[in-house]
């Protein structure tokens, strides 16, 4: 791992997006350490949202930007990101198994249900959807498995939150912050990537989670405090940084039906970095446009796009870091 810096206090946000997802992000965060000498590992503070949650617990764990875009490509890895990896058995992002049918399956929250009968001005419409689809079947043991051996020894030293949805309450919990529910890392991440419909949820604590993108596929609003390492004393954040795999960039013009939800996505993302904003935060987004969503197109979990994807978000954002006000924008990182 690199030496501790906390000054700047940048926050790095990793949002959801699946096996498609994880290569944005390899290809942003490489493009920003190449371009500006930032590497992502020293974020103050990493907050992972489903895919985002993986991405985010390797760099804690020490692979690079660059191991996580050679994973996401199929290039070797670092000298350091090599032996960890064969450490734990940690394999490139496969395309994972659909679930065989079977009988009928019940919604997957009849609790969750009456809870929004009686306060329905409490209801996201995340968490009724989630509520109201079948329980997922398909397990997310693969992913457990290198985790915890990756995190054998507990959390990272430096924060790391990870981000799911407590399918029978609807509420958002931020795995590894103070005053959440305890929780080893490999089951944090894995509930906050479990799918609703397509994947098992994970219990913990006798509760049951699902993807934190249920919430919001960045919650970014969450970054407008760091928790302090050593002293106890939070602090507020320079910068925020985002990749948002599931976004669109504001220039794309399209009449696309499939790009109505990455619509939704990105005014959402707008209205967290706007709250952020009036804090004094600065906020950069790393959000798709035409090239990325060419090849991000259809499913999110084919591991196969994965090469190209990380390979033109890479160049975008070193297209767009080579534009003044753009450096500009993240002279901090510098």
């Amino acid at each position: 791992m690199p030496e501790r810096d906390d000054n700047p206090t940048v926050v790095l946000v990793l949002g959801a997006g699946g096996q498609v997802g994880q290569a944005f992000h390899a290809g942003v965060l490489g493009a920003l350490e190449e371009a500006t000498g930032w590497d992502p590992r020293r974020a103050s503070l990493v907050i992972g949202t489903s895919a985002g949650s993986i991405a985010g617990a390797m760099l804690r764990a020490g692979f690079s930007a660059g191991d996580l875009a050679a994973r996401a490509t199929g290039r070797p890895l670092s000298a350091q990101g090599a032996a960890l990896a064969g450490r734990v058995g940690l394999r490139r992002p496969t395309t994972p198994s659909r679930p065989a049918a079977g009988s009928p399956r019940r919604v997957a929250s009849v609790e969750r249900l009456a809870r929004a009968w009686t306060a329905p001005w409490a209801v996201r419409p995340g968490s009724i959807a989630a509520a109201m689809m079948p329980e997922g079947r398909v397990p997310l043991e693969p992913l457990l498995a290198p985790m915890r051996a990756l995190y054998d020894g507990g959390w990272p030293a430096r924060p790391l939150w990870t981000v799911a949805v407590d399918l029978d309450r609807g509420d958002r919990v931020v795995f590894g912050r103070s005053g959440s529910p305890d929780a080893p890392v490999a089951e944090a991440v894995a509930a906050s990537c479990a799918i609703p419909a397509f994947f098992s949820p994970v219990i913990i604590g006798g509760r049951r989670y699902v993807d934190g993108g249920v919430h919001s596929t960045t919650n970014a609003d969450l970054a407008s405090t760091v928790p302090a390492v050593d002293d106890g004393r939070g602090a507020r954040p320079v910068l925020v940084v985002v990749s948002a795999p599931m976004s669109i960039a504001p220039n794309v013009r399209s009449s696309r039906f499939d790009l109505a939800v990455r619509r939704v996505v990105a005014a959402r993302l707008a209205r967290e970095a706007a709250a952020l904003r009036r804090k004094g935060i600065d906020v950069v987004a790393f959000q798709p446009a035409s090239a990325e969503l060419d090849v991000m197109a259809g499913n999110a979990l084919d591991s196969s796009k994965m090469p190209a994807v990380c390979t033109v978000s890479h160049d975008a954002v070193l297209r767009r870091l080579a534009r003044d006000d753009q450096r500009r924008r993240v002279a901090v990182l510098r």
